[in-house]
């Protein structure tokens, strides 16, 4: 079971000398012990590459020219936990950035940054 999603757009920077701190914050997390949904932590904690820690919970980052991760993509099929790897690394990550969602009901969110936190807003669809 779980709650299907897929992503329908977004906006996401980290700046190359922050993804250590990313990798340090994530692996932190899962030290507490708790487990998240769809995340083998095994794999994080045996790593520091942050490609691999991002797909661990079906994220897939991209990175631009000067090693800057400029774009993140779901590649996943249903909701996790991931909220609480947003929280964690939202001051790494650029204000600004999003990561827009749509369930399998049709309600569509984005998780938001703002250079400090990640809150996540529920869309209003108005037709006219």
């Amino acid at each position: 079971m779980g709650y299907n999603m897929h992503m329908a757009n977004s906006e996401f920077f980290i700046v190359k000398e922050n993804i250590p701190n990313v990798v340090k914050a994530i692996k932190d997390l899962l030290s507490k012990g708790r487990e998240f949904g769809w995340v083998d932590s095994k794999n994080i904690k045996s790593t520091n590459d942050v490609s691999k820690i991002f797909m661990e919970w079906c994220y897939e980052v991209e990175f631009d020219a000067e090693m800057n991760i400029n774009r993140i993509w779901f590649i996943g099929e249903k909701l996790g936990d991931e909220i609480e790897m947003f929280k964690v690394i939202a001051p790494w990550v650029k204000a600004g950035s999003f990561i827009e969602m749509v369930g399998e009901d049709g309600s569509r969110w984005r998780w938001m940054f703002d250079g400090k936190t990640v809150k996540e807003k529920n869309a209003k669809v108005v037709w006219d």
